[in-house]
């Protein structure tokens, strides 16, 4: 019988999503995407093999529910951040200030090309790829470049 850890079934579940999410930011930080096992990301997560399967069918879609997590929270954040000033032109150094911290905390190997690294586009894929991709922080950029260029914060010469 495996060990339940958190309070309820519910925060079991979502305990060990965070552990399988650890596991494999940091060994995508060590190797590339491709080499990494299900039963590497299980013994980085301490978990069984089949907790993973439990959660993620393969790691292909362990890796875009990682990715659509991770935007949710960037998206949410930066607008956080956003909303709290009311200068655009400072409201953009935000926007490209937490852009680049991103890129550097979850940088892939270039040659890293997630299109390359499904084996099979199932419907489950498909749309996490749509949810993963909604335009949040890019309508705080947009709002914010034309604001700045309004006020001639900006010029476009």
């Amino acid at each position: 019988m495996p060990k339940i850890i958190g309070d309820s079934l519910a925060d079991h579940r979502e305990l060990t999503r965070n552990r399988l999410f650890d596991a494999l930011a940091s060994l995508l930080a060590e190797q590339p995407f491709d080499s990494i096992s299900m039963s590497q990301i299980a013994t980085r997560a301490k978990v069984g093999r089949t907790a993973v399967y439990n959660h993620f069918p393969d790691k292909e879609v362990l890796l875009l529910e990682f990715m659509r997590r991770v935007t949710l929270q960037f998206s949410q954040r930066l607008e956080e951040a956003i909303a709290q000033v009311k200068d655009p032109l400072a409201q953009l150094r935000i926007y490209i200030r937490a852009h680049l911290e991103m890129t550097t905390r979850y940088h892939l190997n270039s040659t890293f090309n997630l299109r390359t690294q499904f084996r099979a586009r199932t419907p489950r894929t498909c749309m996490i790829t749509r949810q993963s991709s909604r335009p949040g922080s890019w309508k705080s950029s947009a709002d914010a470049w034309k604001a700045a260029r309004s006020r001639n914060k900006i010029r476009t010469h």
